[in-house]
Formats: structure tokens, sequence, C-alpha cells
């Protein structure tokens, strides 16, 4: 047996994609959860991993590390080609699983950040409100846009289940929770579906609870 994969995550953090899927292609794999309130993340230790110290990061069986969560995602996904979560590279699902992953990466991901900590954003500590402001505006933006081009369901790629509904999943649990329930129906019902997948329930209810969204 190869040796398991490493992921530095922690809970409810960028790192639960990632552990759902190593959970969907039964990759052996140690999880280890740094103490994120404790800003282990922030330590040597970690920063010798990534020196941004950001979460999460995967070693791979070689010793291999790969930062940013996106990319995590797709190694596992590109690795394990037998577990289905990456379309056929010919294929057009596989253009509409790139262009969305990264769409989400770099725009929601990072509007997030700016909802949960205006102040890094800003000089002026008393500007950090109106930077709060304008990155839920463009959430909800963003989040309408990816509403609108979901395929009819119950994934995001239509009837494919995909590490896109993965990733989806869990940045839409982090971020304006109600405001997607009322306003993206069938991104909460793409979220509802994926959280009761078997494999990954469990990991879900470990970092969420039992409600899927």
């Amino acid at each position: 047996m190869n040796p398991p994969y490493k992921l530095y995550g922690c809970k409810r953090c960028g790192s639960v994609p990632i552990e759902m899927a190593l959970a969907e292609v039964g990759a052996p794999a140690e999880i280890l959860e740094l103490d994120f309130a404790g800003n282990e993340q922030w330590g040597d230790a970690y920063r010798k991993v990534n020196p941004l110290g950001r979460i999460p990061a995967l070693e791979l069986p070689d010793g291999t590390i790969v930062t940013e969560s996106a990319a995590c995602l797709l190694i596992v996904c590109e690795r394990h080609p037998e577990a289905g979560l990456l379309p056929p590279a010919n294929s057009s699902d596989r253009g509409r699983l790139y262009r969305w992953l990264m769409f989400a990466s770099n725009n929601i991901y990072e509007a997030i950040g700016r909802v949960d900590y205006p102040d890094r954003y800003v000089e002026d500590k008393a500007a950090a409100p109106g930077a709060e402001r304008v990155a839920m505006k463009d959430l909800e933006r963003f989040w309408q846009m990816v509403e609108t081009h979901l395929k009819p369901g119950p994934y995001a790629l239509g009837q494919r289940y995909s590490a896109l509904d993965l990733y989806l999943s869990v940045l839409a649990r982090w971020s304006v929770r109600d405001w997607v329930i009322d306003n993206c129906p069938r991104l909460a019902d793409m979220v509802r579906v994926t959280a009761a997948r078997p494999k990954v329930a469990p990991v879900w209810q470990y970092h969420f609870g039992s409600e899927p969204i």
C-alpha cells in the first residue's frame, strides 16, 4: 500500500473539500488538524509546509507539497480517475468544471475572506465595515451567477456528480447561508444532495453538523 496522503487542515475550513474527495476515492489519508483558533497555521512548523500559512496543504505520498484548495482537490481527483470525480478530459463538462471551480476559487473564496476579515483589506480600520458590505454584495452577485449557470440538477454538472459539487457545497455552507437558501434554490438542493452522499456524509457531519445547509 502506498504511504497515505497527509492533509493539513482544520475544522470547517478550506481543507474540507479535499477531505471529502479523499473519502470518496477511498485513498488512505492522515488528517492533520491544526489549531486554527490558536494560530497554529502561523507557526514555524506549518510555515515550513506552506510559507503563506494558509490552509489547506496536501502532502502527496512521494512527499510533494500541494497548496491552494482547488489545486489540492484536482490532484486527488486526477490521481484517482476510477472514482469519476472529473468528467472525461475531452468533454464539455470538464471545461465547465474547470471554469466554475476556478471561478469559485478566485472570486467566491476571495470574497468570503473579505467578509470574514475586512480589516485586512483596508489601511484605516474605520473603513472595514464598508469593505465588508462591498464583499457581501460581491458574494451575492457571484452566487447568483453560479445559480444561473448550474445545469438542471441534482448536481452542478447536471446528472453527473463531480469535484465541483464538493467545492461549491463547502463554500455555500460557509457564506451568506440564509441568502443562498432564499435566492439560490438549485444550489441549495445541490448542497443537500452532496452532503447526503454515503462517503461524504460522515465528513460533512463532523465539520458542519447534521444540517446540510
